[in-house]
């Protein structure tokens, strides 16, 4: 097509084809990226999975030196919720190399322990205990490091459910009951004690969190950056028995998200479960570069 334009029009043999090639690249990975960090937003780690495969291909992260500290978080959290735990490990690495000056100890411990999810992925165990060190030395009253670590138990080291559960507590402890973290943070908490079998305490969180709740949230005009909340309420309603609410914010967040895991007795069988396949998830086979502007980072 170049060839042709400068049959057309003599000017264009000063045209810079790797200048071209170079924001072609830009607009491929940034595109790439903001859909995977939106689909691990929802947790749809199958499609943050596929785009995060684009992104790795093109290793375009050492160049995006001026990144935000937001952006960078949830780019290193997307990232290990969706299983690439050494792109996150190296994403956090170049950040703290070129701007950890540039953080407040709070900011600067949540780099830290998501870095030391990733080497917790990745089996570097002697890492994982240096930045968690550094993460919990630096910021010891921080209710998102204590949350990350009960992550790290809970989901790699998974046979530590007592170590999951202390730090989840710990973040309890030290969070806002009004921050909507709270809320998230203590069904995720209720939900381990389910699955140990525990059922009087996991009752016991989730009836505490419905009835601190002033407002349910909106089923008429469905927002997909709702998603985590539609599927914690949903969590929170089978906790307790109530089938008929459960199944409603169950087949909300199946709506936004139909890769979550959803317990068969909501969805008994498969043409049920095809009434709710989403209008609003972007098609994955869409070889257009086009950047979702969502703004949930900044």
């Amino acid at each position: 097509m170049l060839a042709k334009a400068i049959a057309i029009n003599p000017q264009y043999k000063n045209f810079n084809y790797n200048e071209l090639e170079q924001q072609r690249t830009t607009i491929v990975y940034s595109s790439a990226l903001e859909k995977a960090l939106f689909y691990s937003y929802i947790g749809n780690y199958f499609l943050a999975d596929k785009y995060f495969e684009i992104v790795n291909r093109l290793n375009y992260l050492p160049k995006q030196v001026n990144i935000n500290y937001n952006y960078i978080i949830n780019m290193m959290k997307s990232a290990i919720l969706s299983g690439h735990f050494e792109s996150a490990f190296y994403t956090g690495k170049h950040f703290l190399y070129t701007n950890s000056n540039n953080l407040n100890n709070d900011k600067l411990a949540e780099v830290y322990m998501w870095e030391a999810f990733a080497c917790a992925g990745i089996y570097k165990e002697d890492l994982f205990v240096q930045y968690k060190n550094l993460a919990l030395n630096l910021s010891p009253k921080n209710p998102q490091v204590y949350w990350i670590l009960g992550n790290i138990y809970w989901k790699i080291y998974i046979d530590d459910t007592t170590n999951a559960i202390d730090n989840y507590q710990k973040a309890l402890n030290l969070m806002p009951k009004e921050n909507l973290d709270y809320f998230i943070l203590s069904m995720e908490l209720a939900q381990i004690y389910k699955n140990l079998g525990d059922i009087t305490k996991a009752y016991a969180i989730a009836y505490n969190m419905i009835i601190s709740q002033k407002e349910l949230p909106n089923i008429e005009n469905i927002n997909p950056l709702d998603t985590p909340i539609y599927l914690t309420y949903a969590k929170a309603y089978d906790i307790l028995g109530n089938t008929q609410l459960a199944k409603i914010y169950y087949q909300i967040a199946f709506n936004l998200n139909p890769n979550i895991d959803i317990p068969e007795k909501y969805y008994p069988n498969n043409a049920e479960k095809l009434q709710y396949l989403p209008s609003i998830i972007i098609d994955i086979n869409d070889k257009t570069a086009i950047e979702l502007k969502t703004n949930i980072f900044d």
